[in-house]
């Protein structure tokens, strides 16, 4: 498993989860994703993110940050 603390991409991203889980936290609040499942995070976006005990894997798709 790992965790990254807060930071931000400058990019916009969305993560198809095909194996374990992750959590996401945005000011404050986790939310838990797990297989099949997809989140998505605005360009900027102050996260943190952390694995579940079996890690994660995922599909990620990235698209530039609007001008």
């Amino acid at each position: 498993s790992y965790a990254l603390g807060e930071h931000s991409h400058p990019f916009d991203a969305c993560a198809l989860i095909t194996q374990g889980s992750i959590a996401i936290t945005v000011a404050g609040l986790p939310r838990h994703f797990g297989v099949g499942q997809v989140f998505e995070l605005a360009a900027n976006t102050l996260h943190s993110e952390a694995a579940g005990a079996d890690g994660v894997t995922y599909l990620a798709g990235r698209r530039p940050a609007a001008p």
